[in-house]
């Protein structure tokens, strides 16, 4: 099977490949041809190198990363992984700290996000007190929309408007706008 490729580049690098192996065995290097775009890759034969039959090197196919046939790679960038640390979302996964303005005073509260995108976070405030899960409902930016189920206490049931960064947080109740929330990192 043969894949074509879709960079420029790719094919630099596959023909600089090509030239490092002159002298090595036949076939070792991937095969290139420009006119059509394709190259064809030697995949190593493990189980003959383990083995130490002749060859080593199977004259096969490899699918291009970013293609069908490779997930969990970059669309339209063969040869490039993905990289493994999440993404910068969960960056704001745990522990959040802060306070939680109202018309009676200001408490402090915790957030604790547990899912960053769709959001997904419980908030306590013990000095109100009110326990609350928030959930998503969208999105644009920095600026997510959450909805306040509560679970104990005296507060409502309602929306929020939360401006997240990776450093704070900061929110108000978009239906009167009488509550707002400011958190850092714990």
């Amino acid at each position: 099977m043969r894949k074509k490729i879709f960079s420029p580049l790719i094919a630099l690098i596959a023909i600089a490949t090509l030239f490092s192996t002159v002298g090595a065995t036949a076939h070792a290097g991937p095969i290139v041809d420009l006119g059509s775009g394709v190259v064809e890759l030697p995949i190593p034969d493990i189980g003959n190198m383990a083995t130490g039959s002749a060859g080593g090197v199977l004259n096969s196919v490899a699918p291009l990363l970013g293609s069908a046939e490779a997930p969990g790679t970059v669309p339209g960038f063969p040869f490039v992984p993905l990289p493994l640390a999440p993404p910068a979302d969960d960056r704001v996964v745990g522990g959040w700290y802060g306070t939680w303005t109202v018309s009676d005073g200001t408490y402090l509260a915790a957030l604790n996000i547990s899912q960053a995108n769709p959001l997904r976070a419980n908030i306590d405030i013990p000095g109100r007190p009110c326990n609350a899960d928030w959930t998503e409902e969208s999105r644009n930016g920095a600026v997510v929309v959450v909805r306040a189920n509560v679970l104990s206490g005296s507060c409502s049931s309602n929306t929020w408007l939360m401006t997240l960064t990776e450093n704070s947080i900061y929110a108000t109740d978009s239906e009167g706008r009488t509550a707002s929330v400011e958190f850092r990192r714990g």
